[in-house]
C-alpha cells in the first residue's frame, strides 16, 4: 500500500516545491515551505486515505466488506518533534 500512496503523491504532487524526501515503514516524510505546510497535510492526508482505501479494497465489491483506511499527519519543524 505505501508503494502505491508514495507513487501517487509523487504523481500528483501539486507544488514542485513540495518534496518527498523519505518513506519511513508506514511515513511518508516531505519537505514544503512553512507557508504551504497546512495545505500540504491535508493534501497527503487525502492522498493516503483515498489511495490507501482503493489499494486496500482491490477486488472487494461489497461495501460493508470493505475496510476504511486512516492516516495520521503532522507538521514539524524536525523529525525531533514528531510523536
Amino acid at each position: 500500500m505505501m508503494k502505491s500512496i508514495a507513487v501517487s503523491a509523487y504523481e500528483r504532487k501539486p507544488k514542485e516545491s513540495w518534496q518527498i524526501v523519505g518513506l519511513v515503514h508506514d511515513e511518508i516524510l516531505m519537505v514544503v515551505p512553512e507557508s504551504d505546510a497546512k495545505d500540504a497535510k491535508e493534501w497527503l492526508d487525502s492522498i493516503m486515505r483515498t489511495v490507501g482505501t482503493e489499494v486496500t479494497n482491490l477486488g472487494v465489491s461489497s461495501q460493508d466488506a470493505q475496510v476504511l483506511v486512516k492516516a495520521g499527519t503532522e507538521v514539524c519543524d524536525s523529525w525531533a518533534e514528531k510523536d
